[in-house]
Formats: structure tokens, C-alpha cells, sequence
């Protein structure tokens, strides 16, 4: 197993040296065509450390992405609690990653805020996905060209019956399925059996239909599994990091395939489909009825943690923080709801029950 150590203002330091020494192990060219080092921070409630020089937290750290700061794209972690530092590395690169996709004029992030209130969930669209997520783990099992076929009229059809979904959830594959694929190499790297173990967790997230709300965070896991089982395959895949209209399946490999029209939603989709929504209207209703607003009036939204935020009858729940500019900008810390009017902010709740457990990767 790798190191866990409990990280205080004390320690911090020695983390960053140690996860240093295995980042610079890596050969980053080996793990994405192209890809190279960048400097990365560590940083918890009070301290940052950067190439290593500590200073106090500033603004500007907040949640685990890639930053510009004094000019320069740096990787960036929040560390409160202790974590394994194989693993702790290869999050670092794939943060690396993402400022990698930034200097290249990386066109394909998504809108996310804009995907946030806009993306339309059914039961007969979670169906399909379902199938192919059960399709995905059975070909990294053991592929079969049938199989991949079958998995490509799935995707077809929702291609074209959900346009909009279809894409969103394609561009978050290209951001963050394929950081999560260099993380998982650099893992193979460090630790072959980390890497099989996380690989087997990835498997049973897929094929977890709870897992399917909110759609975004499952992305991570299918773009990664799907540029894994084509490269362990020799596969067509799209590696173009960039300005780029494809997603990680090129146009190609749909030409000679039709969409399937077979898959209905089932009892049990529906059923999941409607506890989900009824369970976050209760959420919305409870926040409500159990507190006043701690700010009311018409800002413009700035952040959320689009990792797993989620939205309903003109209501944003957001965990781990909340970004918006009143009369300056404002950043609370915490699980908020924030009520919308005319996509600005008309009040901000905040949900005293909850405890933060996901933040943007």
C-alpha cells in the first residue's frame, strides 16, 4: 500500500516533496501524445505550497483544477485529510492535464453552468446509457467486436434522438474522461496493483444505476473506459487534444452503423428516474422551509461545483461552495442552494444538514 500520512500545516511540505519525486518519475509523453509537466500546488484551509515555497491561502485556490496563477498554469489539490500518495500523484497529473488541454485551445469543455439548468433527464435516456455502461464493462472483461458494435448503435441513437445530452456528456468525456485515463496510466506506473484495483472500482461504478444522477460525474469513468478498451484493443480513437469538432469516437467508426430502437425504459428506470427527482424536490422543500435566505438579490453567478451540482424547478443545489459577484465577489464555503431567476441569483440558502463530499476534479 502507499503512504498515508495526516496532513497538518506542519507536514504539508513533506507531502509535496514526496508526491514531487513521483510526478517527476513519470514520462508524461508516454502517458498522452504531446502531454508535458506543469508546476503543481498543494493546499489545505490556511497553507499553499508551491514549487516549494509555502504562503498563506489565497482566493484563488479553490477546489482541485487547473489555475493561472502569476501568469503560469499550475496544477492545483486540495489536501485537508490524509491520502495514499500514488494516488495523490496521479490526481496531480491529471489536473496537469486539464492545464495541457487549456494551453492547447482545448475547444470542447462544455458550458457547464449552461448544461446545468439546460440537460433534460428521462427514463428512456438513462436506459440507453445504462445499456451501454453494462456493454462498456463487459468489453473490458473480455472484448468482443459484437459487443462494440452493439455499444456503437447505442450511442447512435442517442446521438440522434438526444442531441443536446449526447453532447455534453461526449465534451465532458473528452475533458475529464481522458484526464481520468492519464491518471489511471500514471497509476500503472506506480503501482500495477492500485491500478487494477481502482480499474475494478471504476467497473462497478458504471454498472451502478444510482450512479447515473447526476450524469456528469459518470463521465469520467466512461471516457476513461472507453480510451482504455480501445487502446488495449487497437481501436479508433480521437487523441487530438486541441481545436477539435470530434469526441473521443471519431465520426468514422459511426458511418456504417445503425441506431438501435429496440431499448424502452424498463419499470425499474422508471421507478429510479422518479425517487431521484422526488428526492431532491424534498431536499429543495426541506432547505426552504427550514431557513432564510443568507443573501437575496440579483447576482451573477460565478461557480458552483459542477462536479455534482444539480438543478430543478429553478433551483441549483451546489456542494463544497458557492462563487457569485453582489457588489463584489463572493465566495461561501459549504452546501448551498441557490434560487434562479432569469439565470441570476435571486436568494442563497444554505443547507446546514449536509456535509461536503465531492468537489470539481
Amino acid at each position: 500500500m502507499g503512504e498515508k500520512i495526516v496532513v497538518s500545516d506542519l507536514d504539508l511540505m513533506e507531502i509535496y516533496c514526496i508526491v514531487k519525486e513521483k510526478v517527476d518519475s513519470i514520462v508524461f509523453e508516454e502517458l498522452w501524445p504531446g502531454f508535458k509537466r506543469y508546476d503543481f500546488a498543494l493546499y489545505n484551509d490556511s497553507q499553499v505550497i508551491l514549487n516549494e515555497r509555502i504562503f498563506p491561502k489565497t482566493e484563488e485556490f479553490l477546489a482541485n483544477t487547473a489555475i493561472r496563477y502569476q501568469g503560469s498554469l499550475i496544477a492545483i489539490w486540495y489536501l485537508p485529510e490524509e491520502m495514499d500518495l500514488d494516488v495523490l500523484a496521479g490526481k496531480i497529473i491529471h489536473e496537469m492535464f486539464h492545464a495541457y488541454q487549456t494551453e492547447c485551445g482545448e475547444s470542447r469543455f462544455p458550458e457547464e453552468v449552461e448544461a446545468l439548468i439546460k440537460y433534460d433527464y428521462s427514463p428512456l435516456y438513462l436506459q440507453i446509457k445504462y445499456q451501454e455502461n453494462l456493454l462498456l464493462a463487459a468489453m473490458y472483461e473480455r472484448f468482443q467486436v459484437s459487443d462494440f458494435e452493439k455499444f456503437l448503435s447505442l450511442r447512435k441513437r442517442r446521438m440522434m434522438q438526444f442531441p443536446y445530452q449526447y453532447n455534453y456528456e461526449s465534451g465532458v468525456e473528452v475533458i475529464e474522461g481522458s484526464a481520468q485515463y492519464v491518471e489511471l496510466q500514471v497509476l500503472r506506473k506506480l503501482n500495477q496493483e492500485k491500478y487494477r484495483t481502482t480499474l475494478d472500482e471504476c467497473m462497478q461504478r458504471i454498472q451502478d444505476k444510482k450512479n447515473l444522477m447526476p450524469v456528469r460525474i459518470l463521465c469520467y469513468d466512461t471516457g476513461a473506459m472507453l480510451l482504455t478498451i480501445c487502446s488495449d484493443n487497437d481501436l479508433s480513437v480521437n487523441r487530438k487534444v486541441g481545436v477539435c469538432l470530434e469526441y473521443l469516437l471519431p465520426e468514422e467508426v459511426f458511418r456504417k452503423i445503425t441506431p438501435d430502437r429496440l431499448i424502452t425504459a424498463d419499470t425499474e428506470m422508471e421507478d429510479f428516474y422518479r425517487t431521484e427527482i422526488q428526492d431532491f424536490r424534498s431536499k429543495i422543500e426541506r432547505i426552504i422551509k427550514s431557513s432564510e435566505p443568507v443573501a437575496k438579490g440579483d447576482f451573477e453567478l460565478l461557480g458552483v461545483n459542477v462536479y455534482s451540482a444539480r438543478y430543478l424547478d429553478g433551483y441549483i443545489y451546489s456542494d463544497y461552495f458557492v462563487r457569485y459577484k453582489a457588489e463584489e465577489v463572493v465566495t461561501l464555503y459549504g452546501n448551498y442552494l441557490l434560487k434562479m431567476r432569469q439565470n441570476k441569483i435571486a436568494a442563497v440558502y444554505v443547507d446546514e444538514r449536509a456535509v461536503s463530499s465531492a468537489v470539481e476534479e
